[in-house]
């Protein structure tokens, strides 16, 4: 059982001094560049934002100021942001001047113009190297998925919702993340009516060869992963109980999964067998946990509620297959044996805390006004700042993996709040002695406190695997 595990297969890279302070000095230029003061005034005049040369401020004063708000976009009221603008650049104006510029279609365009900005140039060669060996094959580790905002039902013509007991109004925000590089590939804004189905085509965009796909079932359809597999990338998702599954290409009755397994595969904890999947007959590895009692109860309970609710009956293969957790994948065995499968997955939960930061410690989801300009203008300064803060992210947790210590990104939302260093970290100006003892502010003040449950990347390291927990 415990032939795969190892104590560590990362090796601990010592840091100095001079390259802490090196490294800080080049993440900054690199926000500098895509934050630069001259570049910003620049669109705010092209995209008619700021019109004339006399205006009481300018482009790039209005993005500090709407960015410094967003780090406590629960409280970042029009007052504060002119709060804001007298505070740090001794400038007055009204909260009903504010109103009136975000409301305005010309705001929407400068903000998103600096976003396409900061995201086609983010700063990604810290990391590549400090990878865990499992996922050294591969040149990309792509993860998708989204995240739902509930708006005023009033705009409801602009950001329309999903129907039934679900609000009438939503947005959603469609993300692609670099697990390796730890940047963002994508970040679509749209609404709820647009299907995870229809943004999976986006994927594609991003492939080169040797690239790894992770996504959870809503993302899930074959014609998709086809095209994966023929740029020579590579998929991992979870498979949904009701997918045609056949057991040679040449078959023309689906296989009943569900008492194909129990019936040669009583007494294992994990199954690995090549089928064919969908009525397109796609090759793939299919990869089965059988779940402890316990859980597979609690499935069929939560399956019932559900089916009861939407007045629906559950077959008995539905029911059997609930038994497993099940997983397709064209990662080779020689590569990937079946036991890492379930652990690798676990990768896609980063993406799900990443969501879960920005809306307990951003609040990325309190939308407040019903004019489509304003929320529209306010996602896309938050998702400015979500950029800037993960290139933050990216240097730290890099210092963090030479000293050993797992840092942790929600307490460096707390850090940038203090002192005003947001609005240096933008300008460049990040004190020398934090540049210089970046190992030690993060073992005394961002660390990740000790734990017994390791986190997904130190299951993958230590090769803890799924099976274990499932056998």
């Amino acid at each position: 059982m415990n032939r795969y595990r190892k104590s560590s297969i990362c090796k601990v890279k010592k840091i100095t001094q001079y390259e802490c302070s090196h490294l800080t000095q080049k993440v900054l230029k690199g926000i500098c560049q895509s934050i630069n003061k001259k570049d910003v005034n620049h669109t705010a005049f092209s995209s008619k934002f700021i019109e004339r040369s006399s205006s009481k401020f300018n482009g790039f004063q209005f993005l500090t100021a709407m960015l410094i708000s967003s780090l406590d976009s629960e409280h970042s009221t029009l007052e504060k942001i002119s709060d804001i603008f007298r505070s740090q650049y001794r400038i007055r104006i009204r909260s009903q001047s504010i109103m009136e510029r975000l409301n305005d279609e010309s705001a929407v365009i400068f903000f998103k113009n600096i976003f396409e900005k900061v995201l086609a140039n983010q700063f990604d060669s810290l990391t590549k190297d400090i990878s865990p060996k499992l996922l050294s094959p591969f040149s990309k580790i792509l993860i998708q998925d989204s995240s739902i905002c509930d708006l005023n039902q009033k705009l409801r013509p602009a950001f329309k919702g999903s129907g039934g007991r679900a609000s009438k109004a939503s947005l959603k925000l469609d993300v692609i993340y670099d697990f390796k590089a730890k940047q963002f590939n994508h970040v679509k804004l749209t609404d709820r009516s647009e299907a995870d189905q229809k943004l999976a085509w986006e994927i594609l965009d991003h492939l080169t060869t040797n690239t790894l796909v992770i996504r959870d079932l809503g993302y899930l359809r074959m014609d998709c992963i086809q095209k994966i597999v023929e740029v020579g990338g590579f998929f991992l998702s979870r498979m949904k109980n009701n997918t045609c599954v056949y057991l040679n290409e040449t078959d023309l009755e689906q296989l009943d999964l569900a008492e194909y397994l129990h019936k040669n595969f009583r007494k294992s904890s994990v199954v690995d067998i090549q089928m064919f999947v969908t009525a397109k007959k796609v090759r793939t590895r299919l990869i089965a946990y059988r779940v402890p009692e316990d859980i597979s109860e609690q499935r069929r309970r939560a399956a019932h509620a559900k089916a009861k609710k939407e007045g629906r009956t559950l077959s008995q293969k539905s029911l059997t297959l609930l038994d497993f957790t099940i997983f397709i994948t064209n990662v080779p065995i020689e590569i990937w044996p079946a036991e890492v499968i379930g652990t690798i997955y676990r990768i896609r939960w980063q993406i799900e805390l990443m969501f879960k930061n920005w809306k307990s410690r951003l609040k990325i989801d309190c939308l407040n006004g019903i004019n489509e300009f304003r929320i529209r203008c306010l996602i896309y300064s938050r998702a400015i700042l979500i950029l800037i803060i993960n290139e933050v992210y990216k240097l730290l947790d890099y210092v963090g993996h030479c000293i050993n210590k797992v840092v942790s990104i929600h307490k460096i939302y707390s850090w940038l709040k203090c002192t005003n260093r947001l609005l240096r970290i933008i300008s460049g100006k990040l004190g020398w002695w934090e540049e210089r003892h970046l190992d030690d502010l993060i073992t005394t003040c961002l660390a990740h406190q000790s734990r017994k449950r390791k986190t997904s990347l130190q299951a993958i390291q230590e090769q803890d695997f799924y099976y274990m927990k499932t056998s």
